[in-house]
């Protein structure tokens, strides 16, 4: 079985519906105490009674309201077998062509530690929510060439209101219809920014799912494809782009709402980036690999201490 990730406090919208039609794919709703339930053919909603029934022990230590509240969601499918697991959101709606994807890929792309991926699907002057600042206004100029590689998450570029930064939104704020490019690999030692709105991730890396509880929401999903990316090397995964198969009309936000709940990855990430790229890992397994480096940005005041036990109890019952 395969498995559709969604958090949403909405009734169910038509990015829910649409993915339930997905016959090879079962989606699976987690609710928080925000949220509004609902029931539909095809779609697993968890509410905040049934979660705290799966007795996980990273359920006692994820707080309420907040968007970690995913990560029950990937316990769920891992623990019923997931072959796949697709990660969205309930505003991000799939095209016909939506489909697995095999985790191959013959090209790939460096030239820069931070590659602006929307810069290989558009000629655009646009840049995605996570990307370094300081890389918005330099002139990249990346190296393009074959090389087979093993993809341990593709994130899809998403037409329409894509996942941009609030100082997108305020000062340009372009709807984009990308270019329908190859796929593209990211190599080693060159980092790009992805998300949880349209990635699908190999079982093999199920562990770097983990979304961290003590960042801000705007901030938390970027944290974990940061450190994800560093891992995936570790273990011989590439991160993979490829071109949209989904479209987002975004839920409702206030821009300098989400402006402010993006200053600390602003501010951050170049401390992030630095620490990751210094960073030696020294075991050949990802639990180790993943708890020692949020040991390390616990150090650096990235992440708090909740952040340990959480990550701790979230290993767990991976493990379980």
């Amino acid at each position: 079985m395969n498995y559709i990730i969604i958090t949403s406090i909405n009734e169910i919208t038509k990015a829910v519906i649409d993915f339930s039609k997905q016959s090879n794919f079962h989606v699976v709703v987690i609710g928080d105490k925000k949220s509004i339930p609902y029931n539909h053919e095809n779609v697993t909603y968890l509410n905040i009674e049934d979660q705290d029934n799966l007795s996980y022990e990273s359920i006692r230590t994820t707080p309420y309201n907040h968007y970690s509240r995913k990560n029950i969601g990937y316990l769920y499918a891992i623990k019923n077998g997931a072959d796949h697991i697709y990660d969205t959101d309930d505003d991000t709606m799939p095209y016909e062509n939506w489909a697995i994807r095999d985790f191959k890929c013959s090209n790939i792309v460096d030239g820069s530690i931070n590659i602006n991926p929307y810069k290989l699907f558009t000629d655009k002057k646009i840049w995605p929510r996570g990307l370094d600042l300081s890389f918005i206004n330099k002139k990249e100029s990346y190296n393009k060439y074959s090389l087979d590689s093993k993809i341990g998450v593709w994130q899809g570029v998403i037409d329409g209101d894509s996942d941009f930064d609030a100082i997108y939104r305020l000062t340009i704020d372009e709807h984009i219809i990308f270019d329908k490019n190859d796929d593209i690999a990211i190599n080693s030692e060159c980092y790009a920014p992805f998300n949880t709105q349209s990635t699908l991730w190999n079982k093999n890396l199920y562990p770097l799912l983990y979304i961290p509880i003590s960042v801000d929401f705007r901030f938390t999903d970027i944290l974990r494809g940061y450190v994800a990316q560093k891992i995936m090397w570790n273990h011989g995964y590439k991160l993979g782009f490829h071109s949209a198969n989904t479209y987002q009309i975004r839920n409702q936000h206030n821009y300098y709402a989400d402006f402010l709940g993006e200053l600390s990855m602003y501010t951050q990430l170049p401390k992030l980036i630095d620490t990751l790229k210094n960073f030696k890992l020294k075991k050949k397994s990802i639990f180790y690999d993943l708890f020692d480096i949020y040991l390390a940005l616990y150090e650096i005041k990235i992440v708090d201490y909740q952040e340990l036990e959480n990550l701790n109890n979230w290993i767990a019952d991976i493990k379980k």
